[in-house]
């Protein structure tokens, strides 16, 4: 049996949920068929030393959550910044599993495994050529370079700037030393491409890897019970819509119930709390900040809709996740969005009226329930074997 590492960064048990779902829904497919290890990088000083992670299936299946974080919003009109900070800030270092072990490997990984697949550009901190059989370089997506070449860009922002470069670095060295290099979506590897057009055969290597999400999702029951709830996924960031989904959402007429999950740290407090107290006071709003696998799936089966608000995005989980959970999805039209709905009936928001965008998402309210064909459609699209083939056809 070949054996297999997926190298990640330092922080890869507390940051960049999204990602961490992504690698650990590959790893649970591989594992059994190649002998899979996690391994994470990190510096002491000036030294580059590699760890084994250890974790169990509870930790993998439910992203590194044992709990759900509920955040009470209830009296979200009378809150202040300094109160929902507070709320924010409160430690939930209880909720996050703690079975995780290391073991050491020492300075060097060269010749211990077959394939070593490096899970991010930006966490790279060595030079040369890292020796296995194959390497390979996976990339989520282009933004952060190309926010940073925006001719209005804040040259103040030095994280953005920051976190650019560390892109940049990690793409020079995977047209430098990678056997593959490969893409969630068509979109990051066309971005890609535009940035090295004038490397040859840098195409040759790339590769767009079939979407997956957590092997939870898949096949699930689907029983008839009344979907009501709009569900939002990770609408805290600038780019996800923050600043403009009350406005959206405020102009409906049929929506009643709002759903929401994902984190604040990546935007200001004083944005959550404007998001919130904007929402109409007759909505109910539930809101976890973080979720197990579990309910996440829960509550995707009670809702209707969800919106995706994203104007750019590498692949976006979510709106797959929601669909094989029968739950149908708006977005805007763009890619890759765009190309993950499987609903016949498809509905986008408009890029000028808040008004248009609002009447899409009534009229999906008033359409019958159509959540087994959403569910039947997404996992004949996004199915497992997809996944599994494709990195046979690269490793085998």
């Amino acid at each position: 049996m070949k054996k297999l590492a997926f190298l990640v960064e330092q922080k890869f048990i507390d940051v960049h949920v999204g990602i961490r779902n992504y690698i650990f829904s590959i790893y649970h497919l591989l594992n059994g068929v190649y002998d899979v290890d996690i391994v994470h990088t990190y510096k002491v000083g000036d030294s580059i030393f590699f760890s084994r992670i250890k974790v169990d299936k509870s930790f993998i299946e439910n992203n590194g959550f044992s709990a759900d974080i509920f955040i009470d919003i209830k009296e979200r009109f009378s809150f202040d910044v300094e109160k929902l900070a507070s709320k924010l800030s409160r430690n939930d270092s209880d909720k996050i599993l703690k079975e995780v072990y290391y073991q050491s490997l020492g300075s060097s990984i060269d010749n211990i495994y077959d394939v070593v697949v490096i899970t991010n550009p930006w966490m790279i901190n060595f030079e040369k050529r890292i020796k296995a059989n194959i390497l390979i370089g996976m990339v989520h997506d282009t933004i952060p370079i190309e926010y940073s070449l925006q001719w209005n860009i804040d040259l103040k922002n030095s994280p953005l700037i920051q976190f650019a470069n560390l892109h940049r670095n990690g793409f020079n060295y995977y047209n430098s030393n990678c056997d593959f290099i490969l893409f969630s979506s068509q979109k990051s590897l066309d971005g890609y491409l535009i940035l090295y057009q004038q490397q040859n055969n840098i195409s040759k290597k790339c590769k767009v890897t079939p979407p997956i999400v957590s092997n939870k999702f898949y096949n699930l029951v689907c029983e008839r019970q009344l979907r009501e709830y709009l569900v939002l996924a990770t609408p805290f960031e600038k780019r996800k819509g923050v600043d403009y989904l009350p406005d959206i959402i405020n102009c409906t007429k049929n929506v009643k119930k709002i759903l929401i999950f994902g984190d604040t740290n990546r935007c200001e407090v004083s944005d959550v709390n404007k998001f919130f107290r904007r929402l109409r006071k007759d909505f109910e709003v539930l809101w976890y900040k973080k979720i197990t696998t579990d309910s996440l799936i829960s509550i995707m089966q009670k809702s209707k809709l969800m919106l995706f608000a994203s104007k750019d995005e590498g692949l976006g989980l979510p709106v797959i996740e929601a669909e094989l959970c029968g739950c149908k999805v708006i977005s805007y039209d763009v890619p890759p969005i765009n190309q993950n709905i499987v609903s016949n009936m498809k509905y986008y928001l408009s890029f000028d009226s808040h008004a248009t965008s609002a009447n899409s998402i009534d009229r999906v309210f008033l359409e019958p329930d159509d959540s087994l064909e959403t569910k039947v459609n997404a996992n004949k699209i996004f199915g497992q074997k997809n996944v599994l083939d494709f990195f046979r056809r690269i490793i085998d």
